[in-house]
């Protein structure tokens, strides 16, 4: 029998939620639709043993600079105590949108399950290989979900290896080459492209080498792993395409994800770049009646550009969650409009932010654009805990609207990068953002905030 519940002037029917996936979207989802909805069914489907957990933290829980509660944010049975019906070690196998009903193989579930509102919060996958993904080797880890960092913690802690090879210099690459030279591992990094970070402005990635080099880290541009030696199962040598051949203990493998969207091949689901699920502002899979999706899984409208992008970052998908819930609860007052790929980093202490488009980017996109280079300052510049960061600048020339910006420094670079963020989602233009009131106080800015400089150069040239 199906409940009812008034909210405002509508009459909403209690139904099931059935949410597949426990990360970042779909227990964002099921925390928010709990609170919504005291009577709503909600259901979680969880392949591994694990739901609640945040990829985020992985290479700091590894390095033990973060505890396992950073990765595993709640147990089973604090999932359990909120409402929630949560099935671990439950795989869904198939999707009927038509019968609205998913098919689940697990010990407790072995069959149909039928719902009202469906939501995927399936996630990525890791891009593949071929020469790592021929063998089976227990040295080769990749880390993309919460079971994957713990495995790698375990095999650190019991095989203490000393050999490190990094496949990929971009963000989780880079954080792993210092998490793991932090346990006193000597780290080899390879990269195919001819950079690592190759959005970064050359001047600002600069520091980025500075930094491996400083450390002693061994990084290998243009380059792949081109064959393997293994001894029993561990892979103990690695043939590079520079002719240079590597000894290994451990080979952790981070080249980008991407959308994990098979299941709905076969669906009249839209599909966007990488294959991922396009979806309307509510988190509607188009193509689909009462499937929502979010997080990895689907692209979304770049605001600068108007075309779609794929950004798979945790704050998104958090939006994705409280977006998708507040829908599934009758309520249309909050959409997901889009993002622009904010983002942050860091190696060795340098924090490393990006916001919107690169030079060539926006160039592309037919702005007028020139850029500008300045400086952000912790506190007044001559005392002595201030730091400094360098920071790049893209900018439509006409009127000063900021397209994008990437910073560099040892701190507060996200809080910098957050601004530049709210200017370009905003739309703001040179104008607007002289007239933001900022605050200044020597111990934690100078009166030149970046936004007041930019504009003061834009207008002055000084």
């Amino acid at each position: 029998m199906t409940a009812t519940r008034k909210i405002g002037e509508e009459v909403m029917k209690m139904g099931t939620t059935v949410i597949i996936g426990g990360g970042t979207m779909g227990m964002r989802t099921a925390v928010t639709l709990r609170s919504l909805l005291k009577d709503e069914r909600i259901v979680i489907i969880e392949k591994t043993p694990i739901a609640s957990w945040a990829g985020c933290p992985i290479p700091y829980y590894i390095s033990g600079r973060l505890p396992e509660s950073s990765v595993i944010l709640d147990s089973p049975d604090d999932i359990r105590k909120r409402g929630i019906e949560l099935y671990e070690n439950h795989e869904v196998v198939d999707i009927d949108p038509d019968g609205m009903r998913v098919k689940v193989k697990g010990g407790k579930i072995d069959g149909w399950m039928d719902y009202d509102n469906l939501v995927l919060g399936l996630g990525a996958i890791p891009r593949r290989i071929p020469i790592l993904d021929e063998i089976e080797a227990e040295n080769i880890f990749h880390i993309t979900h919460a079971p994957h960092g713990l495995k790698l913690r375990k095999f650190i802690d019991e095989e203490k290896p000393n050999k490190v090879l990094i496949v990929g210099g971009g963000y989780v690459g880079l954080e792993m080459v210092e998490n793991l030279s932090e346990l006193g591992m000597k780290i080899s990094l390879v990269e195919k492209m001819e950079d690592i970070l190759p959005r970064l402005p050359k001047r600002l990635r600069k520091k980025v080498y500075d930094k491996l080099k400083e450390r002693e880290v061994e990084y290998h541009l243009s380059t792949v792993v081109e064959d393997v030696e293994i001894v029993g199962r561990l892979v103990k040598r690695v043939k590079l395409s520079n002719s240079r051949t590597l000894d290994v203990d451990l080979i952790v493998v981070s080249v980008g994800v991407l959308p994990n969207t098979k299941m709905l091949k076969n669906t009249k689901a839209e599909f966007g770049p990488l294959d991922s699920l396009k979806t309307n502002e509510y988190m509607e899979v188009m193509g689909l009646e009462k499937v929502y999706a979010g997080g990895d899984m689907v692209c979304v409208k770049n605001l600068i550009t108007g075309k779609e992008a794929y950004y798979p970052l945790g704050d998104v998908a958090n939006k994705h969650g409280i977006v998708t819930a507040r829908r599934i609860a009758g309520k249309s007052d909050l959409v997901f409009k889009g993002a622009i790929g904010t983002s942050l980093t860091g190696i060795f202490g340098l924090q490393i932010g990006f916001t919107g488009l690169t030079k060539e980017e926006a160039e592309k996109e037919g702005f007028s654009v020139e850029t500008m280079n300045l400086k952000a300052f912790t506190g007044h510049p001559k005392m002595g805990e201030t730091t400094s960061s360098d920071l790049e600048v893209i900018y439509d020339f006409r009127d000063g609207r900021i397209l994008g910006a990437f910073m560099v420094g040892e701190k507060c670079v996200a809080q910098f990068i957050d601004l530049i963020s709210t200017f370009i989602t905003m739309r703001m233009k040179a104008q607007e953002i002289f007239d933001v009131d900022y605050a200044y106080a020597p111990i934690g800015s100078t009166v030149w905030n970046p936004g007041l400089l930019f504009a003061r150069k834009f207008y002055s040239g000084k």
